[in-house]
Parts: C-alpha cells; sequence; structure tokens
C-alpha cells in the first residue's frame, strides 16, 4: 500500500496530512467517490496503542452506515456495555449502562487505537485512486498560484510538491498544515498530565464495562483493552511525577491497592504519561485548506470525546463534499468545506465549552471532597429522567 514518490509534482483531488485516526477515516470514507486521494504520513511506524480505544453507540451506528462495522468486528473489535462509576470500595454511584436505550446499535465499541487506523487505511486502499505516502512529512504551503500547494519532504529528505482541490490538515493538535495556512487556534495546558499504566486484570467482566473510580486521588479509569488487559489511566499532579518516572511494578500495584483497594491486577508495564492540552482552532477553513480532528479541535479525554467527535466532523465533511459530483472541482470543494464548517463548528463549539469544563473539574478533583463527588453521582442516579439523558450523552445522542 506504501508507495515513495518521484520528485515529480504530484496532483490529486484531495490531499489528506495525518495518518492517526481522523485522515484515514476521511479516506475510507469518501473511498467511493473513486476520486484522487493522496495521504501523507510522516510516521512510519503504528500509531500509539495508548490513545482512545472507545467508539459511542452513535459512532457504532455511523460505522455501519459507511460498510465499515463489520470489518472492525473481524479486526478483533468488541462490545462494551457501558460505564460504571464506584467508590474505592467498589460501591456502585451511578450505572451508566447503554445496552437497554432504545437506540441503534446500543453498546460500545472498542478496539485498540492502531488498529482502528488500520481499518481505516485497509477500506480507503479499496479506491483504485487512493495512494498513501509513508514515511513523508508536510513541510509548508506555497501561495505563488491560484491555490495553495503543500511541499512534502519523502524518507530520503527530497522535497516535491502536492497540488490538490482541497488539502485536509489532520495532522494533529500541533498541526503544521494549520499553522502554514495561517489558522489561529486557542490552546490550553490543562495541570495534570495523565498516566497510562497497562495491566493484566484480575478477573474478565462479561459486560466489558469502563469502570471509574471516584477517589481522593481524582478519577481513576479502568479500561477494558481487546487483548483481555486493562488500560489505567489517571490524572497526575506535577509533584507526583519523579515517584511515577521511578517506580516499579510492585511499587505502582502497592499505590493502587492503597487508594483503590477493589482494584486487583498483576504484571503492571511501564507508565507512559500525556500532557494534555486544548486546541479550538478559531476557524477551519482558508483558501483550500480545511483542518479536522485534533489539528481542529484536541479536547481534555475526561469524557471521551476527541475520537468520537473527529468522526462524527468526518462524516459531515465528506457528506458535504461529496455533493460535488463525480469529478470535483477545487472551487467547489472548497465552497462545501466551508459550508461544512458553517452548518458544524456551532455545534462542535458547544462540546469544547462542555469538555474544557470537565477538563478542568478533572484537573481540581483532588482537591475536592470525595464526597462531593460522590453526592453529585448519587444525585443523577436517582432521576430517572436525568439519568436518562446523561446516559444517552454518553451513547454520543444529546
Amino acid at each position: 500500500m506504501s508507495t515513495q514518490p518521484g520528485k515529480e509534482p504530484v496532483t490529486t483531488d484531495v490531499l489528506i496530512v495525518g495518518g492517526g485516526i481522523a485522515g484515514p477515516a476521511l479516506a475510507a470514507r469518501l473511498a467511493p467517490t473513486g476520486w484522487n486521494i493522496v495521504l501523507v504520513e510522516r510516521n512510519p511506524d503504528v500509531i500509539d496503542t495508548a490513545r482512545g480505544d472507545h467508539l459511542q453507540p452513535y459512532i457504532a451506528a455511523l460505522l455501519e452506515r459507511w460498510g465499515l462495522l463489520e470489518r472492525f468486528m473481524a479486526a478483533g473489535a468488541e462490545k462494551r456495555m457501558g460505564t460504571v462509576w464506584k467508590s474505592v470500595d467498589g460501591q456502585v454511584l451511578l450505572d451508566g449502562a447503554v445496552d437497554d436505550l432504545v437506540i441503534p446499535n446500543p453498546y460500545y465499541l472498542y478496539l485498540n487505537h492502531e488498529k482502528i487506523s488500520d481499518v481505516f487505511l485497509a477500506a480507503a486502499a479499496e479506491n483504485p485512486a487512493f495512494r498513501l505516502i509513508r514515511p513523508a512529512s508536510f513541510q509548508g504551503l506555497d501561495r505563488s498560484g491560484d491555490e495553495s500547494e503543500a511541499v512534502i519532504r519523502d524518507a530520503d529528505g527530497q522535497h516535491f510538491r502536492i497540488k490538490a482541490s482541497l488539502i485536509v490538515g489532520a495532522d494533529g493538535r500541533s498541526s503544521r498544515v494549520r499553522s502554514a495556512a495561517g489558522i489561529e487556534a486557542e490552546r490550553y495546558d490543562y495541570e495534570n498530565p495523565i498516566a497510562i499504566v497497562f495491566v493484566a486484570p484480575s478477573s474478565p467482566d462479561p459486560r466489558n464495562e469502563l469502570v471509574a473510580y471516584a477517589c481522593e486521588c481524582g478519577s481513576v479509569l479502568v479500561v477494558p483493552r481487546t487483548s483481555g488487559g486493562w488500560k489505567l489511566g489517571v490524572p497526575v499532579p506535577r509533584s507526583d511525577l519523579k515517584f511515577w518516572h521511578g517506580a516499579g511494578p510492585q511499587e505502582i500495584i502497592d499505590w493502587f491497592g492503597s487508594r483503590i483497594p477493589d482494584i486487583r491486577f498483576s504484571e503492571p508495564s511501564a507508565v507512559t504519561f500525556y500532557p494534555v492540552r486544548m486546541v479550538s482552532a478559531q476557524r477551519w477553513t482558508r483558501e483550500n485548506v480545511v483542518v479536522i480532528g485534533d489539528a481542529c479541535h484536541a479536547m481534555h479525554p475526561a469524557r471521551g470525546q476527541g475520537m468520537n467527535i473527529a468522526l462524527r466532523c468526518v462524516d459531515e465533511l465528506a457528506a458535504a463534499l461529496e455533493t460535488c459530483g463525480e469529478k470535483p472541482g477545487g472551487a467547489a470543494l472548497c465552497q462545501s468545506a466551508r459550508d461544512y464548517e458553517t452548518r458544524t463548528a456551532p455545534q462542535i463549539r458547544a462540546v469544547e465549552e462542555e469538555n474544557h469544563r470537565q477538563g478542568i473539574l478533572m484537573d481540581e478533583a483532588a482537591a475536592m471532597p470525595v464526597t462531593a463527588v460522590h453526592g453529585f453521582l448519587r444525585s443523577i442516579a436517582a432521576d430517572l429522567e436525568r439519568l436518562k439523558a446523561f446516559r444517552l450523552e454518553l451513547a454520543g445522542y444529546a
């Protein structure tokens, strides 16, 4: 699938920069059009498995409409029936089950992050006019002509140009495409990084539910993995980073055991840390450039929204672009991208604002009385209408 280009300029309908989730998803979503699509990815290896791996019921239904749901299941995806909030001793504070909701695909779909990308790339490759150039990196835009052209550097350090009717920046929160296009973005660095620890669980859960423990150290997430293990996520105060960087397996087991006795596991892996940043692009399009995914709206992982919102936006953008017909012209594609922004941006900005509020609360959770957190969760559980609305929101049906 991967090719190395010659030094002659490449011409295409759509150039996608970034091979994480949003970029391959857009290429897969547009594959039935048969358009010429080039995707450039700088990383020669698989993407980081510690990142998001859970897809909302709304997204599972969306993937079914794309004709990709069975591909996900064949790749090893599994169903998760909900999220449960517990106290540190295992008492259920709030049950966020989704399998009894009257919605399509009433389950979360989870698959390791790098496999999600692989499924999308395989679907994109069924378009005979799709080309993956990997490894190669975006260097900048040349605006000498009527439209911006992308300057790309290949694995040998040689530069070439790609002339595209539409350039899509899906290259993450530090997006070079966004910067080169002159699209300003608001940034906010949250106080606490997130520590990710992979462990072997003590016992399987037939419902594969994600468990969120509300404890004195904040919220600790126990996320099931398709490999049969767990992924533990915990916000780490910067003052504790020295401990975490030097902690051995038994020290990690003891740390969790002393704070959350309900968690039992063995064989913890090395800890990975993620500094958390919000990025919100002030606009999504400029000339023949559009940004999507984290390049457009990177979110705090507190509500598990980032990848799910990105896939919603991919679907909306692709639907707008498809109105251009079988042989899209550059002006038509650019106008469709602007129409997509006008229609979709207000909804996503509302999600960004709420997600940012929840991110700040997660940052401050360690300073909040745990009894207050327990009381808040119980108040939702006690109000049946509020609980249903909460569960529908978790499922992607606000």
